[in-house]
């Protein structure tokens, strides 16, 4: 789940209630329209290979820091309070668990949960508890994440049966929980009454005739909520994004076909690859889906009114302010952060350079850029997440 909040002055009232934000100075010298937003971000980012999350500060894209996971981190999240972060780890079958404090250092914790493939994580964001899509078993674990000083405890385990549940996006409200399955390609919809734990109460097909392990299967991967409740789901194999009514959750999904947009010259015979994605606002109040697109190097930026398509490639460019002579390939994970006063559209990516930033006004690439001294030095990254400061009323109530 990506924190993806916009980070402007517009919202920051309403942001800092759930993220506790504190000040940053400074602007992006470089970008004549830079939005100054005076808020600071941490970025959180996945390197799979070496069972490890790196650390990020969004104002100088340094990492300062390294969290140890137990073996193979996939999917990151961060409490709306932003003091702990679950990571799932595919391979040890567990949650990895951090309590982040209001310097910015982190205590770990106790791993929770067992189980095949933990796949995709998400907090609640009224009720104190997260969620882990545990796609080889079928089943959706509840923490209660209301301790400020331990590790969450499982409280109940949803059974999806003959389901391979995978990313997750969760309602405004906290009752609504909205879960992917490649395995039937559909869109599962849980609900959660009052205090009871959540149970399935709906599904939306997303593909006709998808059957699993032939031609016509289906990969689900990212999944996001508009404001005005769209859900929308990536095909990885398709190359369209879904997007189905999240407070209807039925009928038809209506389709984007990402290989409809301007800008990339994208090749007739490759998959794009749209994976992990994240929401934005501008400055003029037009939401955006920004989509990793794996396979071509690229990001489309989707107008959620409109639904036109722009796709940025992260190769190629020397044309492009800021640019640091080296191209960026594979993006896994997308998020907003904040750099130098104005808010970018950061991209993970598996080779290259591994951050790229775009500006979400624009929709140009701004820069591919390393977290590490020498780029030769730097891991592959994997999903990324982003958050605002912690303070001490978030870790002492």
């Amino acid at each position: 789940m990506i924190i993806s909040k916009k980070l402007t002055k517009s919202v920051v009232g309403i942001f800092c209630s759930a993220l506790m934000m504190s000040a940053a100075s400074g602007c992006f010298r470089g970008t004549p329209d830079a939005i100054l937003t005076n808020v600071s971000t941490t970025a959180f980012a996945v390197v799979p290979n070496k069972n490890r999350i790196d650390v990020i500060n969004t104002s100088t894209n340094e990492a300062f820091d390294s969290l140890f996971t137990d073996e193979k981190p996939s999917s990151i999240a961060v409490s709306p309070d932003a003091r702990m972060i679950l990571a799932t780890n595919s391979i040890s079958g567990t949650v990895s668990v951090f309590l982040r404090k209001p310097n910015d250092t982190f205590q770990k914790l106790n791993s929770v949960g067992s189980g095949n493939r933990p796949a995709g994580i998400v907090f609640n964001p009224k009720f104190p508890e997260a969620y882990v899509a545990y796609e080889g078993d079928g089943r959706i674990l509840v923490l209660d994440t209301r301790s400020v000083t331990s590790s969450p405890r499982v409280v109940g385990v949803v059974t999806l049966q003959g389901a391979a549940p995978k990313k997750m996006v969760i309602s405004p409200d906290g009752t609504r929980l909205f879960v992917t399955d490649s395995a039937n390609a559909k869109l599962l919809v849980l609900t959660k009454t009052g205090t009871n734990l959540i149970k399935k109460s709906g599904e939306v097909a997303l593909v006709a005739n998808s059957i699993a392990g032939s031609a016509n299967s289906t990969i689900l991967e990212g999944i996001v909520m508009t404001k005005q409740e769209k859900v929308y789901i990536a095909d990885y194999t398709r190359d369209t994004i879904m997007v189905v009514d999240g407070k209807q959750s039925t009928g038809t999904p209506v389709q984007i076909n990402l290989r409809s947009g301007t800008g990339a010259n994208l090749s007739v015979n490759s998959n794009i690859g749209p994976k992990n994605m994240t929401v934005y606002t501008t400055l003029a109040g037009r939401e955006k889906v920004y989509v990793a697109g794996y396979n071509a190097s690229i990001i489309s930026s989707i107008d959620v009114q409109t639904q036109k398509v722009v796709n940025i490639p992260l190769t190629g460019s020397t044309g492009f302010q800021g640019n640091t002579g080296r191209d960026s390939y594979n993006p896994v994970g997308v998020a907003v952060a904040n750099f130098n006063g104005k808010d970018y559209i950061y991209a993970t990516n598996t080779s290259g350079l591994s951050l790229s930033m775009i500006d979400p006004e624009t929709d140009r690439l701004q820069r591919n850029t390393s977290t590490v001294a020498s780029a030769a030095d730097q891991e592959p990254f994997g999903e990324i997440v982003s958050a605002g400061s912690v303070t001490s009323a978030s870790v002492t109530r």
